[in-house]
């Protein structure tokens, strides 16, 4: 489970862990959305990164340089967390009704695209019903501004409708193979960026890191309980 707790405990390999998961999975979702992976192969990297391949190989990757979407593209597949605090007091989940009588850990009859701000280091991310995501306002890709307002404030409908759309087929399609595995998929945090493409629109892409344990909540299928 993902939180905010810094440990000062290190675990070994986690970075080669987490970065093959990664790996594995922009690739896996090629078909979907493209993603900012150019290269894992430390031999194909800059001759100042190369120079470190000992150390790096494994837990490295060359990606395109994009500018970020202020927006967590988080989708739930399952009511915990965050999301079971809230239904508990207003039978919402980030301001979107949901049916009455649920428990916590229970499936939700459709995966919810529930998107937070993405908050400057230091602060906290604020969850936010995804209409707020789709106000009209130019987004500072084309705009130049230097991002000034909340993310759902910048995003405008159609990007936001984009990331909601795309957010909720890559749910669906690592659910089914974690399902597959004996896994379950509770719920992911997404990133994503756009990137310049000469005489064409900026392309939206996959960023960051993707279905690690680090930005998703997996349970063991074999111990999932309702009410836990």
């Amino acid at each position: 489970m993902l939180t905010k707790t810094l440990s000062r405990q290190g675990v070994p390999g986690k970075g080669v862990i987490l970065s093959q998961l990664a790996l594995f999975w922009f690739k896996k979702l090629e078909g979907i959305i493209p993603n900012h992976l150019i290269t894992d192969n430390v031999d194909q990297m800059p001759p100042e990164v190369a120079q470190y391949k000992d150390v790096l190989q494994g837990r490295t990757m060359l990606v395109k340089k994009a500018k970020v979407i202020p927006l967590e593209a988080i989708v739930r597949g399952y009511i915990t967390g965050s999301a079971w605090s809230e239904y508990k007091k207003s039978g919402t989940v980030h301001g979107i009704p949901v049916p009455e009588g649920l428990v916590e850990s229970q499936k939700l009859p459709e995966p919810l695209f529930t998107p937070s701000t993405k908050a400057e280091q230091g602060q906290h991310d604020e969850n936010i019903h995804p209409d707020r995501g789709r106000v009209a306002v130019s987004f500072y890709f084309t705009s130049n501004l230097t991002n000034p307002f909340k993310a759902a404030e910048i995003v405008g409908k159609e990007l936001c409708d984009k990331i909601a759309s795309v957010s909720v087929r890559i749910y669906k399609e690592a659910a089914e193979y974690a399902a597959s595995r004996g896994v379950i998929l509770a719920d992911t945090k997404l990133e994503f960026g756009l990137v310049e493409v000469p005489g064409n629109d900026p392309q939206l892409i996959l960023i960051d890191e993707v279905l690690t344990p680090d930005s998703s909540r997996y349970w063991p299928a074999s111990e999932y309980k309702l009410g836990k």
